[in-house]
């Protein structure tokens, strides 16, 4: 398994991605959502089983990201009152998730281990909207 290859190798990082949809149900996405929170359970039993190894485990959770599928879903748009909702006023893009997944995944973050990151613009601040 991995998790063997990086105990043998003196360990290593594991970066996944969630959604903030994990903590913070919205509806017709109970599925993804369920999926997720398993993701970032997962990530914490293994920080908490292999951190004596050198093996971290961390999961990004992206919030409202506008990408091409996500976009598509949605019926070709976004919808802009979305963003009441969203205190950075705007979507995410995928590069907003790229700074912290490359520290994560760096030695810089040495001692970061079985933590869960919503990159949101704020999102999870607010109630939710459903």
């Amino acid at each position: 398994s991995v998790g063997e290859h990086m105990i043998e190798n003196g360990g290593g990082s594991i970066v996944s991605m969630g959604a903030t949809n994990s903590v913070h149900g919205a509806p017709f996405h109970g599925h993804s959502g369920a999926g997720k929170a398993g993701i970032h359970n997962l990530m914490q039993t293994v920080a908490s089983e292999w951190a004596k190894y050198g093996v971290r485990a961390n999961t990004i959770a992206p919030g409202i990201i506008e990408t091409e599928g996500v976009t598509e879903a949605a019926g070709g748009a976004l919808p802009e009152q979305i963003l009441d909702h969203v205190p950075a006023g705007r979507f995410g893009t995928p590069g907003d998730c790229v700074p912290l997944a490359v520290f994560l995944a760096s030695t810089a973050s040495a001692y970061v281990t079985g933590s869960y990151y919503p990159v949101d613009g704020g999102h999870l601040l607010l109630p939710s909207p459903y």
